[in-house]
């Protein structure tokens, strides 16, 4: 699991990056054009090219800033996050994803939260944040000679859910949103280990973009990652990194138990930790300073992979903790502890040819 199922992240540090519907245009501006822009993903890098400005996975936790460079040095990179705990029992093997290019999977993602907050007044009532259902596709165009899949990523439906108390104007400003992203809406490259080299999720629209990259975050590394070494079942392995995010400096990582291996695949139970650093964080109130003293989540994940397809399918329940200490101009401090519960699912449909 990512730090994509966080959507209400620091709900009182950024409630202002909520998604707006883009206004309806005016006849001067149909009448400059009516074919709707497409969002602009940029370039792929190719083997041994540049790809500037694309984040990769590190190979310790130590490294904190995103690294940069070819799509081979991405590559060392991304697999290098993989350690092997335990090969697991005879007979063993290397795993390897075997994809296709012409393959096009077509999933649902259903994510759902419920949030506690507590203060110095006591302990709000749980409120249940509106969840999210989509349906999207993953298209194999290509396999590179090392056996890496080049996929392109497009949304196909997008429904908010409704909670009791929920404005039903934002349920439609929300809707509106997204539903301007239907179609394609990124590209990345999936190794034969089911480690992500490069996602490009790119729009110049700053709206547009805030939106992308939640999509990025589901889709970024979303098959299971395998170790390098020969494994049978039973094995563990360990997957570490620290994403590139704008609110936090992360540091996720992920133990994975084979508990069934088949001719067309297997299954894992993953434990996820979570973990952030003390820091400051944006306040909304001029001269007021809002700290985030405590950030942990701990989450249980069961994941069945198929050899020939990119996306899983997956059920996760996440705990995240948070306290925010906020001080006002006058000296005055109030922390606020925040639980929040995820739970996502990721259910790939049957693969198209």
């Amino acid at each position: 699991m990512r730090y994509w199922v966080l959507l209400p992240l620091f709900l009182l540090a950024c409630e202002n990056d909520k998604p707006k519907a883009t206004p309806a245009p005016s006849a001067s501006d149909k009448a400059k054009t009516e074919k709707k822009p497409e969002p602009k993903f940029g370039l792929l890098a190719e083997p041994g090219a540049e790809a500037p400005g694309l984040p990769v996975s590190p190979p310790t936790p130590a490294a904190s800033a995103p690294v940069r460079g070819s799509a081979t040095k991405a590559t060392q990179l991304a697999e290098g996050a993989v350690k092997l705990l335990s090969a697991g029992t005879e007979p063993r093997s290397p795993l390897r994803y075997t994809f296709k290019a012409g393959n096009a999977e077509t999933f649902s993602y259903e994510l759902r939260t419920s949030v506690s907050v507590a203060t110095a007044l006591g302990k709000q009532k749980d409120q249940k944040i509106p969840g999210v259902r989509c349906e999207l596709t993953a298209a194999t165009k290509e396999i590179r000679p090392d056996g890496a899949a080049v996929v392109d990523w497009s949304l196909e439906k997008f429904d908010v859910l409704a909670e009791t108390g929920t404005p039903e104007e934002d349920l439609k400003e929300e809707r509106a949103a997204w539903a301007q992203l239907k179609g394609s809406v990124g590209k990345s490259i999936v190794s034969s280990r089911g480690l992500t080299i490069v996602a490009v999720f790119q729009s110049e629209d700053p709206g547009t973009q805030a939106m992308l990259e939640r999509l990025r975050g589901v889709l970024s590394d979303v098959a299971v990652p395998l170790p390098e070494e020969a494994v049978g079942k039973g094995a563990k392995w360990q997957h570490r990194r620290k994403p590139q995010t704008r609110e936090l400096d992360l540091l996720q990582e992920e133990t994975f138990d084979l508990i069934d291996l088949t001719a067309t695949g297997g299954k894992v139970a993953r434990q996820y930790t979570e973990t952030a650093a003390p820091h400051e964080v944006a306040g909304r109130v001029p001269g007021s300073k809002l700290s985030l003293d405590v950030y942990k989540g701990t989450g249980v994940i069961a994941s069945a992979f198929n050899w020939l397809k990119v996306v899983p399918t997956s059920n996760t329940t996440l705990i995240h903790e948070q306290t925010l200490t906020a001080s006002t101009p006058d000296g005055k401090k109030e922390t606020v502890k925040q639980s929040m519960k995820t739970t996502a699912k990721l259910t790939p449909a049957t693969t198209k040819k």
